[in-house]
C-alpha cells in the first residue's frame, strides 16, 4: 500500500515537473504539438464601409418667375398649378404702359444675355482644350488667398482632375442651355411687342412642374420645380463630421423597388433645426448618376464591326435601346415624396485580402505553414465589415490560419488537425508522390 502511494506521488511529481518545464520554456527548446480543431482560409473580397440612412425624394431645385408691375398691367395666367411646362411655353401675359421703354428694356436684356452666352461658350471651349497632366504628385494640395481668406484646393491625381473637369463642363452646359432659353424667350417677347404694340407674353425659360401660382401677384408669381429628382436625408452631429461630398451612394426607392446609383452632392453646414436639449440634425443631398454606357458600347461596336456583322449588331442595338427605354420609363415614374433607403459608401477597398473576425487575435494571426508549423504572424488590418476583416499586411490570399482552440497555440509548434473522412476521395490522392497507404502510416506515426 505504501509502495503504491509512493508511485502515485512520483507520477504526480513527474507530470508537475513536465508542466513546469513546458511553462518555463520561453526559448522553445521543448518540441510542442498544437491540436487545431478549426481553421480558416483567407480570401479576396470587395470591402466597403457604408452608412445607412433614411431619405425622401424631392425636386432637385426650383426656379422663380417674377412680374414687375412697373412695366404694365397683368392680364392672365396661361398655365395651371401642377401642370408641366417646357422651356419656351407661355406662362402669363401683360400689357405695357410705355411701348418704347418696354422695347428698349427688351433689347438691353437681349444684349446682356447674348454677352453672358458668349462668356460661357468661351469658358467651355477653354476647359475642353485644357490638358490634364498624367503626373500631378508635385501639385500643392491647397493654397490660401490671405486677402480674401479664400482657400483653393487642387486635385491630387489626374483622375480627380478629370472628374472636376467633367463636372465643370456639365454645369456650364446646363447654364448655357438656360441662358439660350432665356434669350429665345426675350426675343419672342420683343417680336410680339412689335407686332401687337402693347402686349407681351412671358415664356418660361425653364422646364419643370408649376408648383405654385400666386394669384395676388406677390413675388414670385410662379414657382417651377425642376423635373430632376434628388434624395435628401439628415445626419447627426457625429455623422456630419464623417460625411463628404462626392461619396458614392445607392438609393433604393421603397415605393417602386427601384435601386439607383448616385453621389453625395451637398452636405449642409446649417442644421435643419436647433435644439438646446436635443441633437442637431444636418441635411444632405444625393444626386443621381446618369450613365450612357450602352450607347458608347454600341458606337464602339459599330466602328469595329465587319459589314457581315452589321445586321446582328443592329439587332443587339435595338434590344439595348428597348432596355434603356424601359429603365428611363421606370425612373420617370418616380415622384417627389417617395421614401428611400440610402447607403453611402464611406470607405472602400476592392479586391482586399479578407479573414473572418474569429481568425484574428488582436494584431496577429496563427498562420499554418506548408511545413506543418504554426507561426504567429503580425498583421495590419483595414476595414471591418460585418464579421470580415481586411488584412492589409501579413497575410496573402489563400493562406490558412488557425482559429480554435487558441489556448493550445504556440509559435513554431507542429500542428495536427482532425481527420475529415468526407473530404477523403480518390481524387485527393491522385497528385501525391506516395501511395495512400504510405500517407496514412506517415500521419499515424507523426502523431
Amino acid at each position: 500500500m505504501r509502495k503504491r502511494r509512493i508511485i502515485q506521488v512520483l507520477i504526480m511529481v513527474f507530470i508537475g515537473v513536465n508542466f513546469l518545464l513546458v511553462y518555463l520554456d520561453d526559448e522553445g527548446k521543448i518540441e510542442r504539438t498544437a491540436y487545431i480543431s478549426k481553421w480558416s482560409e483567407s480570401f479576396e473580397a470587395d470591402m466597403a464601409e457604408k452608412m445607412y440612412k433614411e431619405g425622401v425624394l424631392t425636386a432637385a431645385g426650383e426656379e422663380q418667375v417674377y412680374f414687375d408691375e412697373k412695366l404694365g398691367t397683368f392680364q392672365e395666367f396661361l398655365v395651371d398649378e401642377g401642370s408641366m411646362v417646357n422651356a419656351g411655353d407661355s406662362l402669363y401675359t401683360y400689357t405695357v404702359d410705355n411701348y418704347y421703354e418696354a422695347e428698349a428694356d427688351l433689347r438691353a436684356e437681349s444684349g446682356q444675355i447674348s454677352g453672358e452666352i458668349a462668356a460661357i461658350e468661351t469658358a467651355i471651349s477653354q476647359m475642353e482644350m485644357y490638358f490634364v497632366p498624367m503626373n500631378m504628385t508635385e501639385t500643392p494640395s491647397a493654397f490660401t488667398l490671405t486677402e480674401d481668406q479664400l482657400e483653393v484646393e487642387f486635385p491630387q491625381t489626374s483622375i480627380e482632375a478629370d472628374l472636376l473637369k467633367e463636372q465643370y463642363l456639365v454645369e456650364k452646359e446646363k447654364e448655357l442651355s438656360q441662358k439660350r432659353a432665356q434669350l429665345a424667350a426675350v426675343e419672342a417677347q420683343l417680336t410680339e411687342l412689335q407686332a401687337s404694340g402693347d402686349t407681351i407674353t412671358v415664356q418660361s425659360p425653364y422646364a419643370g412642374r408649376i408648383s405654385n401660382l400666386n394669384e395676388t401677384l406677390d413675388h414670385p408669381v410662379i414657382t417651377i420645380e425642376e423635373t430632376d429628382l434628388v434624395a435628401i436625408g439628415e445626419l447627426t452631429e457625429q455623422e456630419r463630421k464623417q460625411m463628404q461630398e462626392g461619396l458614392a451612394a445607392e438609393v433604393e426607392v421603397q415605393e417602386m423597388s427601384t435601386q439607383l446609383e448616385g453621389a453625395v452632392q451637398e452636405v449642409g453646414e446649417k442644421p435643419a433645426s436647433i435644439k438646446v436639449d436635443g441633437e442637431s440634425m444636418y441635411p444632405f443631398t444625393i444626386s443621381f448618376t446618369e450613365t450612357n454606357d450602352s450607347e458608347t458600347d454600341e458606337a464602339e461596336a459599330g466602328e469595329s464591326a465587319d459589314p457581315e456583322e452589321t445586321e446582328s449588331l443592329d439587332e443587339i442595338g435595338s434590344t439595348d435601346e428597348m432596355a434603356n427605354t424601359e429603365g428611363t420609363d421606370e425612373t420617370e415614374k418616380l415622384l417627389p415624396g417617395y421614401h428611400a433607403d440610402l447607403a453611402i459608401t464611406m470607405e472602400e477597398s476592392p479586391g482586399a485580402t479578407v479573414l473572418y473576425e474569429e481568425a484574428v487575435f488582436a494584431d496577429s494571426v496563427w498562420k499554418m505553414t506548408g511545413e506543418g508549423k504554426l507561426v504567429e504572424q503580425g498583421i495590419e488590418t483595414g476595414l471591418m465589415v460585418d464579421s470580415m476583416v481586411e488584412i492589409v499586411e501579413g497575410v496573402e490570399v489563400g493562406d490558412w490560419v488557425a482559429v480554435e482552440p487558441p489556448s493550445l497555440f504556440h509559435h513554431e509548434a507542429n500542428f495536427i488537425t482532425p481527420l475529415r473522412w468526407r473530404q477523403l476521395t480518390r481524387d485527393s490522392f491522385a497528385n501525391t508522390e506516395n501511395t495512400w497507404t504510405e500517407n496514412i502510416w506517415s500521419g499515424l506515426l507523426s502523431r
